[in-house]
């Protein structure tokens, strides 16, 4: 395509440079989206009054259009225990080494140390339970 419309304009099919030069881009022989929308203007100016038509645009890939980028992340301004991307993998990856962990053991030291929580619970739940009927007691004798 963009040999013929070199072509067209009155320069030679392998000679980018020149028409580079001539409509005043970078000039380094490559047929890139600036230069083909150079043409292509070029082209249409060729024929009078074909460029007022409605149907003939510039080539939109040439329009520049300023985006706006943030630089960080949004969560990033959060504290570190709010954001996403810290608590997240955090838990997924202590949750996982703790299933694996567990995984690990034999089923018999689990046992061995399920139960040993379930002792020390029942303990912290009876001793609790009797501090409560002591300051009950208390209360009861100072009324």
């Amino acid at each position: 395509m963009g040999r013929i419309s070199l072509v067209l304009l009155g320069h030679r099919a392998d000679n980018v440079l020149q028409f580079q030069a001539g409509q005043r881009l970078q000039v380094d022989g490559d047929v890139g989206p600036k230069t083909r929308a150079a043409m292509h203007t070029a082209l249409v100016a060729l024929t009078p009054g074909e460029a007022a038509r409605p149907e003939v645009n510039v080539a939109p890939v040439t329009e520049e259009k300023l985006v706006p980028v943030s630089v960080t992340p949004p969560s990033l301004d959060a504290p570190w225990w709010k954001s996403n991307e810290a608590i997240t993998p955090s838990v997924i990856g202590g949750g996982a080494s703790l299933l694996t962990a567990i995984g690990g053991i034999p089923w018999q030291n689990l046992l061995l140390i399920l139960v040993a929580f379930g002792g020390m619970a029942g303990f912290l739940y009876w001793r609790k339970n009797a501090d409560r009927k002591a300051v009950a007691k208390q209360v009861e004798g100072m009324a």
